[in-house]
This record gives structure tokens, sequence and C-alpha cells, in this order.
């Protein structure tokens, strides 16, 4: 009797050891099940969203969420739809979850980058993309959504010099990272660090347009006007895309910086045919027309400036200038006498219509629009040597 009692308590001794590993037995099962129809669900999620249909994706996702709370996945797949559907709050609870449940998942934290970056929180923002990037170092995605989001809210130069760390330990960099760095570095006006970078780029692919205009910004930014102008020559020779008026302008201006006049009237006019209704660039050509002594065609060309932009003070100088040059002063002050009363703080057009009045005999109305001018800068030197001047003919004449 006794013997068969202790065998009865062996068995149910024994068969409490066993009745713990089996329930979890069923419930890890029941939790890999759970799992297994959550990414089922996640991938119809998926395929609703790519299709833009938002309300449907949601409960996708949704039923994935509530069928495996834990799985990371799923709150990263209901993240991205709350976004499409502009509720960011929803979205970055999802996503912070999301990282919480799986730490060293980079996805989840470049997601949660993008979803603060629109929700407006920037440091948030960048904060998530760096710990992704520190997750995955090779993930340079990371990296160029901290340049991009730094530089669209005004930080360009922290986003630059984020990028330059990122650089600096790697061996070959990839376009699109050297890209950024450039573009990067002209938004922080470090120019000649803009220039490095472009021109590694065009040395990799020398017919990429778009590189090749940006070396030529950075170029002439930093005032380098002469290799500006190679690169903006070598532009120029690129077939397709056609080159658009800005690079024959500038290219107009770096041969103007460089004395060379005659180059210079070309590029102009080469940009003027590509826009020939705009009066900015008709005066760069007429200024060019000028330099090489032909007042006639600078002239010409300034009043039809005038005609589409009315006042325009540039134009109105460049007309001013060759109509006295072709000794027509009369003419000049009955442009340059109303443009003052546009532009009364312009010391060189003051001096000019100065000059005018003194090409026709009339020395008080120069001195009047020389004292003017002086007044209005005491440290301009042609205003104060046209005063100087006048003053001694004056005295002298009065002596005389």
């Amino acid at each position: 009797m006794n013997k068969w009692i202790g065998l009865t308590v062996l068995v149910i001794a024994i068969s409490g050891c066993i009745q713990k590993p089996l329930s979890e037995s069923r419930v890890d099962s029941f939790d890999r099940w759970c799992k297994a129809r959550a990414r089922i669900f996640c991938g119809m999620a998926e395929q609703d969203l790519q299709a833009g249909r938002l309300v449907k994706a949601r409960k996708k996702a949704d039923q994935a969420v509530e069928l495996a709370p834990k799985f990371a996945e799923a709150r990263m797949v209901l993240g991205r739809i709350r976004m499409e559907q502009d509720a960011y709050v929803s979205a970055i609870a999802e996503l912070q979850e999301a990282c919480r449940l799986d730490e060293e998942s980079t996805q989840a934290q470049y997601l949660l980058g993008v979803a603060h970056e629109k929700a407006g929180h920037i440091q948030h923002a960048v904060d998530a993309y760096k710990k992704a990037y520190e997750l995955a170092p090779k993930n340079i995605d990371a990296v160029m959504a901290v340049g991009e989001v730094l530089a669209i809210n005004g930080r360009a130069a922290e986003g630059s010099k984020y990028v330059e760390e990122y650089l600096s330990g790697s061996r070959r960099e990839k376009p699109a990272m050297l890209e950024l760095a450039g573009r990067l570095a002209l938004c922080a006006r470090q120019y000649e660090l803009a220039a490095k970078h472009y021109l590694t780029l065009t040395r990799r692919d020398g017919d990429n347009a778009n590189w090749r205009e940006e070396l030529s910004r950075a170029l002439f930014a930093h005032g380098q006007f002469a290799r500006a102008s190679d690169a903006l020559e070598a532009r120029v020779s690129i077939v397709k895309p056609k080159a658009p008026a800005w690079v024959y302008a500038m290219l107009g201006d770096c041969y103007t910086a460089v004395s060379r006049p005659t180059q210079a009237r070309i590029a102009y006019s080469e940009a003027l045919s590509r826009q020939p209704d705009s009066a900015p660039l008709m005066v760069k050509t007429a200024q060019a027309h000028f330099a090489l002594g032909d007042s006639a065609s600078a002239g010409k060309i300034a009043r039809k400036a005038l005609h589409i932009a009315p006042g325009g003070l540039d134009a109105t100088l460049v007309l001013g200038y060759s109509l006295l040059r072709e000794k027509k002063p009369l003419e000049a002050e009955r442009i340059l006498g109303p443009a003052v009363m546009l532009h009364p703080k312009s010391v060189t057009l003051l001096c000019l219509l100065g000059r005018c009045h003194a090409a026709a005999g009339d020395s008080d109305e120069a001195m009047n629009c020389y004292r003017q001018a002086v007044k209005l800068d005491p440290e301009c030197e042609v205003a104060r040597k046209l005063f100087d001047r006048l003053e001694q003919e004056i005295s002298a004449n009065t002596a005389d």
C-alpha cells in the first residue's frame, strides 16, 4: 500500500515538473503563429500603402499590431502609414515603440527621424538620424538626412561639418555624398571646400552638366574667375542639356573680371539670345559694348533695357555714359535728371549727371551734383576729385 502511495506521489511530482515547460511551449508556439499572421498583414498593408489605399493599409497594420504588439516591424509599418496620413504624433509614438522593441534596428531609428522631421521636431530628427548611422555606419542615407535637414533649416554649416566628419573616415566617397557635401559647403559659403568636392566629381564624370555648373558657382563665389571661366567653358561644351542663359552670363562676368571684354561681349550676347527679354542681360551686353568703345551699340541696347524695365539704374548709367562719350551731354541730362529722383542715394548717378552739366557748361549745377555726392559718401574718392577739380577751375576762372 505504501508502495503505491509513494508511486502516486512521484507521478504527481513529475507531472508538476513537466507541466510548466509544456505551457511555455504552447505560448511560444502561439506567439510564433501570431507573429507569422502579423507578418502577412504587414505585407498586405504594404501593398495597400504603395497603392495609396491608406485607410485599408492602416486597418491591416492595426490588425498586425493587435496580433503581435511586440513585433517591431508591425509598428514600423503602422508608423509609415500614419506619416502618410499626416498623423505625425501617432507615427512618432509607433516608431518610438518600434525602437524600444528592437534597439538595434537602424530602419526604425531612421523612420523615427523622418517622422520628427515632418513634424518639425528638427533636433529630435537629427538625433534619430545620427542614432541610425551609429547603428549601421554603412548607412549613408542617415548621414545625408542629417545634412539635408540641417541645411533646410538654416544650419548648413553644422550640416557641412557633420558630413565632412563622415567623409574624413571614408576611403572612396560615393557621388551622392560628395554632391551633398558640395551643396552644403556652398550654402555655408565655404566656397573653396565646395569647389574641392565638385572638382572631384567632375574628374569622375566630366559630362555631368550639373556638377560642372556647381563647380563654376563655387569658383566664381570664391573669386577665382580664371578657373571659373575654364569650368564654364567646359560646361558650355556639353551639348545636352544645353547650357542655360545664366551660364553664359556668369562666363561673361568672369571674362570681364579678367579683362577680356571681347569674349565677355560674345558670352553676354549668347546669354541674351537665350533670354531676349531680360533687362539685366541687356545691361551686361551694353556694358561690354561700352568697354570695347562701341558707345552707339551700348546706348541702343541700354534704351531697350529701359523700355522693358523703366527706371533701371544700371541701364540709365550705361546710356548716360554712352551719350556723354558721344558728346551729347544735353540729351544725357534729360535721361539722368529724372533718374536722380528715382535713385537719390546713387553717388555714381550724381557724379555722372554732374559731369554732363559740366560738359554742357553749367558749372553751378555740376558743383551742386558733386556736393550732394560727397555729402552722401564722404569717402568716395571719385566724387571728391570731381568736386575739387571743378572748384579749382571755378576759382581759376574767377581769378582771371
